[in-house]
C-alpha cells in the first residue's frame, strides 16, 4: 500500500512552506526530511524541520 502525504515546515524562516510526497512508509520518510535518517528530498533540506499534518492511504500502486 502507497501513501500521499502533506508536510508543514516549522521552522520560521519558512513557516508557509508545504511540501507533498508519496511512499510506501510515511514514517519512515519524515524521519528522512528531517535528517535523522539518510535520504530526503533536496527542497526539505534547508526548512527543518517538518511536520507529518496529512496521510492519505490505500493507493494499492504508483500509478496515479
Amino acid at each position: 500500500m502507497f501513501f500521499c502525504y502533506i508536510l508543514r515546515c516549522l521552522n520560521d524562516k519558512y513557516k508557509n512552506d508545504t511540501y507533498i510526497g508519496f511512499t510506501d512508509n510515511p514514517l519512515y520518510r519524515i524521519k528522512q526530511h528531517n535528517g535523522l535518517i539518510n535520504g530526503g528530498a533536496k527542497y526539505t533540506i534547508l526548512r527543518r524541520p517538518w511536520k507529518l499534518v496529512l496521510v492519505i492511504s490505500n493507493f494499492l500502486n504508483k500509478i496515479l
